[in-house]
């Protein structure tokens, strides 16, 4: 029902404007009732942890796309707005709306109503007057679209136009001032991209030469001594995402369980399978990685 509110609110904002204020105060209420309801009546529902909301993220932005021509086509086509531009910047020679309600009226002769309807009126003027853009009785084309009609419909398709257009570049302007992701946020997922496609890189190398796992834990221990004690260094392929642990090995008693070497290819594919799955549900999910 929310999404159904927030279209019917964003789309129609210019036929009502007092909309988003309804719906902030029905927001408000329902809020306190679900809260109310969520912790007397039903069970605490079991939290997950996800990425976003999911499609409806896409949803909302189409709605949001369509609420800027449905306001743009109701301010354009159904209010006056418009055609007071063009009889004020057009037609009224010192830019007011003097005799703009005269602009928008069309004569018609009363002579051709019926006799039942001339009765009903009881007048004796020859002309009456309606709303509309249209030549005069006296015309050689009498009641047809006169020139003002053309006019006025240009002016709001170009209106239109420029509503859109407008409304969708400040909308840009928005996301790159207010970027959904940080720089930092974005760097941080292009690194653990990295990190987990060189993961993908080493196991097929590894699976294809086996040989190269006893060298590479070596080379490990090498360029990294302080890692000597943890086991041939292995806790960097273990794990990591805790590179930071062995501050804390001088003071504590390893397990072989924790850090251990593979003792074969089997166990070295079930390590790098934990820690993969260490990184993406610990890091890249929090990230927004889907």
């Amino acid at each position: 029902m929310s999404f159904i509110q927030y279209g019917f609110v964003t789309m129609f904002l210019v036929a009502f404007p007092l909309a988003p204020l309804c719906a902030f105060l029905n927001n408000i209420v329902e809020i306190r009732i679900d809260a109310h309801k969520f912790v007397s009546d039903v069970r605490r529902p079991v939290a997950k942890k996800v990425a976003d909301i999911g499609i409806w993220r896409l949803i909302i932005a189409a709605i949001s796309k369509l609420a800027i021509l449905t306001n743009g086509l109701l301010i354009a086509l159904t209010s006056d707005f418009v055609p007071r531009l063009v009889y004020q910047y057009s037609r009224s020679q010192n830019r007011t709306l003097v005799n703009y309600v005269n602009f928008t009226l069309s004569a018609y002769e009363i002579n051709r109503l019926s006799s039942t309807s001339l009765t009903k009126f009881n007048t004796t003027d020859i002309y009456c007057f309606y709303k509309d853009h249209r030549t005069p009785p006296w015309d050689s084309r009498p009641y047809q679209t006169n020139h003002d009609y053309y006019v006025i419909m240009v002016a709001r398709l170009a209106f239109l136009i420029l509503f859109e257009h407008v409304v969708f570049i400040c909308l840009k302007m928005g996301e790159v001032l207010m970027p959904l992701l940080s720089k930092n946020v974005k760097q941080q997922i292009a690194r653990k991209n990295f990190m987990v496609q060189t993961m993908h890189w080493g196991a097929h190398l590894y699976e294809k030469n086996p040989e190269l796992i006893e060298r590479d834990m070596q080379r490990i221990v090498d360029v990294n001594p302080q890692h000597r004690h943890s086991n041939g260094g292995y806790e960097l392929i273990y794990d990591l995402k805790r590179t930071i642990r062995h501050q804390h090995l001088s003071n504590t008693k390893i397990s072989q369980d924790e850090y251990r070497r593979p003792g074969s290819l089997k166990e070295m594919k079930a390590d790098l399978t934990r820690a993969l799955q260490t990184i993406l549900s610990e890091d890249i999910i929090d990230l927004g990685i889907r």
